[in-house]
Protein backbone atom coordinates (compact mmCIF):
# COMPACT_ATOMS: atom_id res chain seq x y z
CA UNK A 1 0.00 0.00 0.00
CA UNK A 2 1.48 3.34 -0.61
CA UNK A 3 1.06 6.47 1.79
CA UNK A 4 -2.75 8.31 1.30
CA UNK A 5 -4.16 4.76 0.37
CA UNK A 6 -7.52 4.68 1.28
CA UNK A 7 -9.33 0.94 2.40
CA UNK A 8 -11.89 -0.76 4.76
CA UNK A 9 -11.60 -3.34 7.07
CA UNK A 10 -13.80 -5.49 9.53
CA UNK A 11 -12.19 -5.15 13.09
CA UNK A 12 -12.35 -4.90 16.34
CA UNK A 13 -11.30 -2.20 18.91
CA UNK A 14 -8.97 -4.13 21.66
CA UNK A 15 -7.55 -1.01 23.29
CA UNK A 16 -8.45 2.76 23.47
CA UNK A 17 -6.78 5.61 24.47
CA UNK A 18 -7.64 9.03 24.42
CA UNK A 19 -5.18 11.74 24.46
CA UNK A 20 -5.19 15.52 23.99
CA UNK A 21 -2.98 17.56 21.81
CA UNK A 22 -0.06 19.69 23.13
CA UNK A 23 -0.42 22.65 20.66
CA UNK A 24 -4.23 22.33 20.80
CA UNK A 25 -5.63 20.51 23.65
CA UNK A 26 -8.12 18.93 21.66
CA UNK A 27 -9.01 15.21 22.16
CA UNK A 28 -7.76 12.31 19.48
CA UNK A 29 -7.55 8.48 20.07
CA UNK A 30 -4.81 5.65 19.77
CA UNK A 31 -6.48 2.34 19.02
CA UNK A 32 -5.47 -0.72 18.94
CA UNK A 33 -7.24 -2.81 15.89
CA UNK A 34 -7.60 -6.52 15.56
CA UNK A 35 -9.06 -9.16 13.55
CA UNK A 36 -8.73 -13.20 13.10
CA UNK A 37 -5.13 -12.88 12.39
CA UNK A 38 -3.33 -9.76 13.23
CA UNK A 39 -3.40 -6.85 15.21
CA UNK A 40 -2.40 -2.99 14.90
CA UNK A 41 -2.08 0.38 15.77
CA UNK A 42 -3.94 3.16 14.85
CA UNK A 43 -5.24 6.56 15.12
CA UNK A 44 -7.67 9.03 15.58
CA UNK A 45 -7.13 12.85 14.53
CA UNK A 46 -9.03 15.74 16.43
CA UNK A 47 -10.52 17.07 13.24
CA UNK A 48 -12.15 13.33 12.94
CA UNK A 49 -12.46 12.81 17.06
CA UNK A 50 -16.17 14.37 17.64
CA UNK A 51 -17.70 12.91 14.68
CA UNK A 52 -16.18 9.11 15.68
CA UNK A 53 -15.96 9.37 19.74
CA UNK A 54 -19.46 7.38 20.05
CA UNK A 55 -18.23 4.87 17.46
CA UNK A 56 -15.13 3.71 19.29
CA UNK A 57 -16.54 1.00 21.15
CA UNK A 58 -14.26 -1.78 22.42
CA UNK A 59 -14.84 -5.69 21.24
CA UNK A 60 -17.77 -5.62 18.78
CA UNK A 61 -17.58 -5.93 15.15
CA UNK A 62 -16.61 -2.88 12.99
CA UNK A 63 -16.19 -1.45 9.81
CA UNK A 64 -12.71 0.67 10.18
CA UNK A 65 -12.27 3.46 7.05
CA UNK A 66 -8.93 4.37 6.59
CA UNK A 67 -5.84 5.83 4.79
CA UNK A 68 -2.38 4.42 5.24
CA UNK A 69 -0.04 7.60 6.09
CA UNK A 70 3.80 7.56 5.62
CA UNK A 71 5.63 9.74 8.65
CA UNK A 72 9.28 9.71 9.45
CA UNK A 73 9.67 6.37 7.42
CA UNK A 74 6.94 4.52 9.07
CA UNK A 75 3.43 3.58 8.03
CA UNK A 76 0.42 4.26 10.14
CA UNK A 77 -3.48 3.74 9.92
CA UNK A 78 -5.18 6.79 9.99
CA UNK A 79 -8.65 5.95 10.54
CA UNK A 80 -11.65 8.42 9.13
CA UNK A 81 -14.92 6.26 9.70
CA UNK A 82 -16.23 3.82 11.89
CA UNK A 83 -19.26 2.42 10.81
CA UNK A 84 -21.01 -0.90 13.82
CA UNK A 85 -20.74 -4.04 11.48
CA UNK A 86 -24.05 -4.42 12.35
CA UNK A 87 -25.97 -1.82 10.89
CA UNK A 88 -24.71 -3.25 7.42
CA UNK A 89 -26.62 -6.14 7.72
CA UNK A 90 -27.73 -7.04 4.57
CA UNK A 91 -31.35 -8.40 5.80
CA UNK A 92 -31.81 -4.94 7.17
CA UNK A 93 -31.47 -1.18 5.16
CA UNK A 94 -30.31 1.94 5.73
CA UNK A 95 -32.81 4.78 5.17
CA UNK A 96 -31.26 8.41 3.75
CA UNK A 97 -33.72 11.07 3.70
CA UNK A 98 -32.69 13.54 0.61
CA UNK A 99 -35.57 15.17 0.63
CA UNK A 100 -34.04 18.88 1.75
CA UNK A 101 -30.94 18.47 -0.43
CA UNK A 102 -30.97 21.39 -2.65
CA UNK A 103 -27.12 20.58 -3.87
CA UNK A 104 -27.24 19.30 -7.40
CA UNK A 105 -23.91 17.81 -7.35
CA UNK A 106 -24.88 15.62 -4.31
CA UNK A 107 -27.87 14.03 -5.83
CA UNK A 108 -25.73 13.25 -9.04
CA UNK A 109 -22.89 11.64 -6.96
CA UNK A 110 -26.07 9.57 -5.48
CA UNK A 111 -27.06 8.70 -9.01
CA UNK A 112 -23.74 7.84 -9.63
CA UNK A 113 -23.26 5.51 -6.56
CA UNK A 114 -25.96 3.45 -7.40
CA UNK A 115 -25.44 2.84 -11.01
CA UNK A 116 -21.54 2.05 -10.05
CA UNK A 117 -22.01 0.24 -6.74
CA UNK A 118 -24.65 -2.27 -7.57
CA UNK A 119 -25.37 -5.12 -4.26
CA UNK A 120 -27.08 -6.67 -1.98
CA UNK A 121 -27.40 -3.90 0.71
CA UNK A 122 -30.78 -1.97 0.80
CA UNK A 123 -30.68 1.47 0.79
CA UNK A 124 -33.91 3.20 1.16
CA UNK A 125 -34.16 6.56 -0.64
CA UNK A 126 -36.70 9.37 0.49
CA UNK A 127 -36.94 11.96 -1.73
CA UNK A 128 -39.25 14.24 -3.33
CA UNK A 129 -41.31 16.69 -1.44
CA UNK A 130 -40.76 16.85 2.14
CA UNK A 131 -44.60 17.10 3.05
CA UNK A 132 -45.55 14.16 0.54
CA UNK A 133 -42.33 12.32 0.17
CA UNK A 134 -41.47 9.48 -2.26
CA UNK A 135 -39.35 5.99 -1.30
CA UNK A 136 -37.45 3.52 -3.52
CA UNK A 137 -35.07 1.23 -2.40
CA UNK A 138 -32.27 0.45 -4.18
CA UNK A 139 -29.50 -2.58 -3.72
CA UNK A 140 -26.05 -1.20 -3.38
CA UNK A 141 -22.61 -2.61 -2.59
CA UNK A 142 -21.16 -0.82 1.34
CA UNK A 143 -18.37 0.71 -0.48
CA UNK A 144 -16.07 3.01 1.22
CA UNK A 145 -17.37 6.08 -0.74
CA UNK A 146 -21.19 4.25 -0.40
CA UNK A 147 -21.24 4.28 3.19
CA UNK A 148 -19.41 7.97 3.57
CA UNK A 149 -22.88 8.85 1.46
CA UNK A 150 -25.32 7.20 3.34
CA UNK A 151 -23.80 8.74 6.32
CA UNK A 152 -23.49 12.08 5.56
CA UNK A 153 -27.47 11.56 5.08
CA UNK A 154 -27.82 9.67 8.20
CA UNK A 155 -26.54 12.50 10.57
CA UNK A 156 -28.22 15.34 9.33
Amino acid sequence: MHSKSKFSTLALIGKSKTIYTKKSGEAMAFLELEDLESKCEAVIFPKNYQKLKEQIIENIPLIIIASVNLRNDQYGIVIENIIAAESLDPKKEAVINITMEKDKDSLVTLKRLLKENPGKFKLKIIYGDPYQPKEIVKNVAPTNEVISYINKYRNK
